[in-house]
């Protein structure tokens, strides 16, 4: 989940989340899975289906989000790029929770969620 836009409660978190310590984590865990990706292959992946849904969500990004018009309107919003609970933690109220937790902040500060959902097994 993340914030975008340039009211005051989007520019309080993004300055919260932007610290050296942050961008250092950040950082790690790229070069981290990186690595792993490197030495431990996925070989379930379909990794043309995989690029080609990558496709679809920037085409998707590009004129639902992104556009000028789209921009203007929900430039400030909360986005839920993905939500996935694995199949060993599902049936708890996980996801449900985190959804109901970025809808109420959403509600406090008076902007729309925008969901970008792909349905599945995880």
């Amino acid at each position: 989940m993340t914030r975008f836009g340039n009211d005051e409660p989007a520019r309080r978190l993004i300055a919260a989340q932007d610290s050296f310590w942050c961008r250092l984590c950040l950082w790690g865990l790229q070069i981290r899975t990186s690595i792993v990706n490197y030495l431990w292959p996925d070989r379930s992946t379909d990794h043309d289906a995989a690029r080609q849904f990558g496709e679809s969500i920037e085409r998707d990004s590009e004129k639902y989000w992104d556009s000028g018009e789209m921009r203007a309107k929900y430039g400030n919003r909360w986005h839920v790029r993905g939500l996935v609970v694995s199949s060993s933690h599902q049936r708890r109220g996980i996801g449900q929770a985190l959804m109901e937790e970025v809808l109420q902040r959403a509600q406090r500060e008076n902007v729309v969620v925008g969901l970008l959902n792909s349905l599945g097994e995880a």
